[in-house]
């Protein structure tokens, strides 16, 4: 098993190993979750500063310009 390999490199005991794996995975996880939380809600400040915007200026700020056609 890998954790033994690692504990005995390290003149640990296996708990000591598995407890740092566990600790370290869910340190990793919870920030994940964290993450995830910020960018929804930067997403939703987003949404609510375009819901402001007309058709015509959400085009303009994708960089579409529709010019009136001259028939």
């Amino acid at each position: 098993m890998a954790a033994e390999r690692i504990a005995g490199k390290r003149k640990v005991s296996l708990s000591v190993v598995v407890s740092e794996a566990l600790e370290k995975t869910l340190h990793v996880e919870a920030e994940a979750g964290r993450e995830g939380e910020r960018r929804v809600k930067a997403w939703e400040k987003y949404r609510q500063s375009l819901s402001r915007l007309t058709d015509e200026e959400m085009l303009l700020l994708d960089g579409i310009v529709m010019e009136p056609v001259d028939e």
